[in-house]
């Protein structure tokens, strides 16, 4: 294994790591990989080689480039033989408008030669941030775009935040912090704009963000969509995993899990789902640890444990 990591303007650059053995997955099949290790295995070693690419880089106090967030989208038949049989990437991120926690909307990149070189960012007026009126804006920040085979489309899922002029977030309104979500066709390159997945009335999904989170899509179409939720912003938030349809075009609420609490210092925040033989393990964001958790079905539980290294030192870290 080579890496080659210089952290030199790490904070005014966009970076395109490319291992060659997991490709930029912004989301997860639900179909183990070939030769997937048993609890039996003797794991080898992985021979791979990681290399840092600055992608675009811009610090001139006024925005910087952030949330990179990258999905493979397989090629057709039709593509060209050169290049057929390696996926096409689309990246997505945002500006940050140094402003804590305060986004642009969403911009897009491709790659057709597996991120040597990129076109873009190109800015879309259909992800673009939506004026509500004078004193309010609507933006969708902490994207994670995802590949949906049976559709062929890219399904970008996404925190729903209204922002002041001055870049606060706002809690003016009920459910002020949702989810949503848009479609890009790679086909065309044509996308939707933000819609708003809506959820079951009741108070708790009052704050209810799939946001910063790996999801889950099922052979049979269906996506795992793992959230953080309160019913008040002020409060320590919980997670759970919200089961939805898919079709192309809308995105559907079908069915929630377990939720899963732990109310130390802000709670529950930005889960991750994968699959691996048959089991779904949910990794969990804390501000004193990280945690995991697995599920037989993918929607109900167990309890959270800190998230540990095989010799049973907790990870360390966070995020």
């Amino acid at each position: 294994m080579s890496l080659k990591i210089n952290t030199e303007r790490m904070t005014a650059a966009v970076l395109a790591v490319a291992l060659h053995c997991c490709l930029l997955m912004g989301h997860v099949h639900a179909e183990d990989p070939p030769g997937a290790a048993t609890a039996e295995t003797t794991f080898q070693p992985l021979e791979f080689t990681v290399e840092r690419q600055a992608v675009l880089e811009h610090d001139d106090g006024q925005f910087l480039w952030f949330h990179p967030r990258a999905v493979a989208v397989p090629r057709g038949e039709s593509a060209n033989s050169d290049t057929r049989h390696s996926p096409q990437v689309w990246m997505t991120l945002q500006k940050h408008l140094r402003t804590s926690d305060h986004y642009s909307g969403l911009w897009l990149m491709k790659s057709d030669d597996l991120g040597k070189t990129w076109n873009g960012p190109t800015a879309r007026p259909e992800l673009d941030w939506v004026r509500e009126s004078d004193s309010v804006d609507i933006a969708v920040a902490d994207v994670t775009p995802g590949w949906h085979p049976a559709t062929r489309k890219i399904l970008a899922v996404g925190a729903q935040i209204r922002y002041s002029r001055e870049g606060a977030q706002l809690n003016d309104v009920p459910r002020a912090h949702q989810t949503a979500y848009a479609v890009v066709d790679p086909a065309t390159g044509k996308c939707t704009k933000w819609k708003r997945l809506e959820l079951p009335a009741g108070k708790l999904f009052e704050v209810a963000r799939s946001a910063c989170a790996q999801f889950l899509v099922e052979p049979d179409g269906s996506v795992l969509l793992p959230f953080y939720i309160a019913e008040h912003p002020d409060q320590p938030h919980s997670v759970t995993v919200v089961r939805c349809r898919f079709d192309g075009t809308t995105l559907s609420y079908q069915a929630h899990g377990n939720v899963l609490r732990q109310d130390e210092v802000r709670g529950l925040v930005e889960p991750s789902l994968v699959k691996h033989k048959g089991r779904y393990w949910l990794t969990i964001r804390h501000d004193l640890k990280g945690y995991v958790t697995s599920s037989d079905d993918g929607l109900q539980y167990t309890k959270p444990e800190p998230w540990r290294f095989d010799d049973g030192t907790e990870l360390g870290s966070y995020n």
